[in-house]
């Protein structure tokens, strides 16, 4: 009988042992899961600034245009000028599309007697391909303003002094190679089409060399 006690009694206490382990191993996972939910529902969700990855374009290019002045009862005289460009531009909230402002200044130049002084001004939407991560491929189009001042004689001996002010619609495509992620070196070629007929500047093909910064 005692032997017997005995038995039961080491029966008794291997059962009660694991029971004890399973609670505490039990106990020690809920504490650690009430605490991870804890801190979660105490995390603060970060939503990204949308204007953190907006660039602004700014650039320095030489400008060459190549137009046709329209005379009456003349040949047309082909005239080509080289000014300078001003270009300011800044992403629409994506690495792909952007807004860019130009000025261009091709100061005068005098052909057959007649001197011509030219200004303009663009306002184009500009879609950047990256074809790689120095190289990037631009197209778009644009609105212009040409501000053409002529003066001189004509073919009868009397002189003239005109200025035609002439809206127009643009083109263009071109090429950039990024020296660093802030400066990059390219060309655009572009052609425009006046939206009046009462001009002697009818239409133009432009090359332009460009330096840009980006920041």
């Amino acid at each position: 009988m005692r032997i017997l006690s005995i038995v039961m009694a080491i029966l008794a206490f291997s059962l009660v042992l694991p029971l004890k382990a399973e609670e505490r191993v039990y106990g020690y996972d809920a504490i650690v899961s009430e605490l991870s939910r804890t801190r979660t529902s105490n995390q603060v969700t970060y939503v990204k600034d949308p204007f953190s990855a907006v660039q602004i374009h700014a650039g320095l290019g030489l400008a060459n245009t190549l137009f046709s002045l329209q005379r009456d009862g003349q040949r047309d005289l082909n005239i080509a000028q080289s000014g300078l460009q001003l270009s300011l531009g800044i992403d629409l909230f994506s690495r792909n599309w952007m807004a860019e402002g130009t000025i261009r200044n091709f100061g005068k130049t005098k052909k057959e007697g007649i001197e011509s002084t030219l200004r303009e001004f663009e306002l184009k939407l500009v879609y950047r391909s990256h074809l790689n991560t120095f190289l990037k491929l631009r197209t778009g189009l644009g609105v212009s303003g040409r501000y053409l001042d002529l003066n001189g004689v004509r073919g009868n001996g009397s002189s003239f002094d005109e200025t035609y002010t002439t809206p127009s619609t643009l083109g263009f495509l071109g090429m950039s190679t990024f020296i660093t992620d802030g400066l990059s070196f390219g060309a655009d070629i572009s052609g425009r089409l006046s939206m009046i007929s009462d001009t002697a500047d009818s239409s133009s093909v432009d090359i332009t060399l460009r330096m840009d910064s980006h920041f």
